[in-house]
């Protein structure tokens, strides 16, 4: 696992709670129970956890990108302000020539800023859109294994005798599955999944019942590897744009910083202190969210 993002999740799930999650899930028609839920999302193995990771790392991006558009925005008006000022057209020889021609440099740096920043939109779009399609259709091929896993489970515990609804003996594979987290001992004939089975359905399983339930359950746990597989290529993606966006921040800011430097070293330009208020009240975020810093 990346360590970043996890901590990303970790801080997103701590902040707003687990509704994010369960609307992330219920996105893949997957409704699990408050204290299922909590529990998954506390067990970095459990299958459900990893669905979970792309979807909330971009819309942790999301945010970083509307933080990132609103500087964006900011140094537009701070160029646009100064543009209708008629400052910029004052003749060479007026006081300030040079700090107009730096000024223009920088807006036209700006423009440039924001074609580029143009395509990591687009990346980031994109990303949401095919991460979700592939997550849709491994969830719904997931719960499908879920419900043939049962169905064996059920006949072969009628065959001992056992009467469970193949909905109660899916709800106990689930439940157990979420509170497990040793994933290559999970079926191991002394693991702690089967006491999670046999709390769940009220009844007791030998050694020889365990050992027959164990082929079905695999099938159904072996989509995990294929999450696995499937995310360690979204997550890769979602990291580098979370990268790509910290910087495009940093720069846009920069760019503000410079700019207002410039404008208000001009001898007779006096800007709008009431707009300049209002355009700096979109700029009232945690302009941190999302960099990584070295621990002390």
């Amino acid at each position: 696992m990346n360590e970043a993002t996890d901590l990303d999740l970790k801080k997103w799930l701590s902040t707003y709670g687990i509704l994010t999650a369960e609307r992330v899930l219920e996105t893949f028609n997957i409704r699990l129970k408050h204290d299922e839920l909590i529990t998954a999302i506390k067990n970095p193995r459990s299958i459900y956890y990893q669905l979970l990771r792309v979807p909330l790392k971009n819309i942790f991006n999301g945010i970083i990108l509307q933080q990132t558009q609103d500087y964006q925005v900011y140094a537009q008006k701070l160029f646009i302000d100064y543009l209708l000022s008629g400052e910029n057209e004052k003749d060479a020889s007026a006081p300030g020539a040079n700090t107009r021609e730096e000024i223009e440099e920088e807006r036209k740096k700006l423009i440039n800023l924001g074609d580029e920043f143009s395509q990591l939109e687009i990346a980031h779009q994109t990303l949401i859109g095919e991460s979700q399609l592939s997550l849709i259709k491994l969830s719904r091929e997931l719960q499908n294994s879920l419900n043939t896993a049962a169905k064996k489970c059920k006949a072969i515990l009628q065959h001992h005798g056992v009467n469970q609804s193949q909905e109660a003996v899916m709800q106990a594979i689930k439940v157990a599955i979420i509170h497990y987290d040793l994933s290559d001992e999970m079926l191991a004939e002394s693991s702690s999944f089967w006491d999670e089975i046999e709390k769940n359905l009220g009844i007791s399983l030998n050694r020889e019942m365990r050992s027959e339930l164990s082929p079905s359950i695999t099938q159904f746990h072996q989509h995990k590897a294929e999450i696995d597989q499937l995310l360690s290529s979204y997550l890769t993606r979602a990291e580098e744009i979370a990268q790509n966006l910290r910087l495009f921040r940093k720069r846009f800011f920069d760019t503000i910083l410079k700019a207002n430097e410039l404008i208000k070293s001009l001898p007779d330009y006096h800007p709008d202190e009431a707009r300049e208020k209002e355009n700096l009240q979109s700029l009232n975020f945690d302009r941190e969210i999302g960099e990584v810093h070295p621990e002390s």
